[in-house]
């Protein structure tokens, strides 16, 4: 029994329609810090397509402490075709002033992708705790369909690291560290 043109027709383009829907879902920003651009020297690790750690250890956490590093960012998923400007922010523990220049990129920008200087200053006052938190995104112009990413978290720990750790293991202590809550104040 053959079926009529036009249910097959109708069929192809239902087909065609839900593989374009379908393509379109999925669009992300992704960010990534090389770590020979941070400064002070920083452990960074980035997990795939997952969040992105910068770890910087620090003796104290004085006032008036920079810290910096250069960000980069794209886009990734199917269908992506339209640009849109980003404005990027910083959320997380208070005390902290964080910079961006530039503080709008556009996405997908040209080849290579797009990037931003970080800079992190620590507000004058004494810190109880010993490990600063903050997240940095990017928040796209809205109906675009771009989602914001997973972002970077970015960690300043007080205290040195153990003399007798291996590269490895000082490695995986500050990415524990990084990825743990920080404890709430008294």
């Amino acid at each position: 029994m053959r079926l009529p043109i036009r249910l097959l027709l109708t069929g192809a383009l239902l087909a065609c329609t839900l593989s374009l829907l379908a393509s379109g879902y999925g669009k992300r920003i992704t960010y990534s810090v090389d770590a020979a651009t941070t400064n002070p020297a920083a452990t960074v690790t980035q997990h795939g397509q997952g969040v992105t750690v910068v770890v910087f250890k620090v003796a104290n956490l004085d006032a008036g402490g920079i810290f910096t590093f250069v960000a980069r960012l794209d886009v990734k998923g199917h269908n992506v075709v339209f640009s849109t400007d980003a404005t990027l922010s910083a959320t997380g523990q208070s005390g902290l002033t964080v910079t961006f220049d530039p503080a709008t990129v556009t996405l997908p920008g040209a080849l290579p992708p797009e990037t931003t200087l970080v800079t992190i200053t620590l507000a004058p006052g004494s810190y109880s705790q010993h490990r600063i938190k903050t997240t940095i995104k990017a928040e796209p112009a809205s109906g675009h369909g771009l989602g914001r990413g997973p972002g970077i978290k970015v960690v300043i720990a007080e205290g040195a690291s153990a003399a007798d750790a291996t590269p490895e293991e000082q490695i995986l202590q500050d990415v524990v560290d990084g990825l743990a809550p920080r404890p709430e104040a008294n």
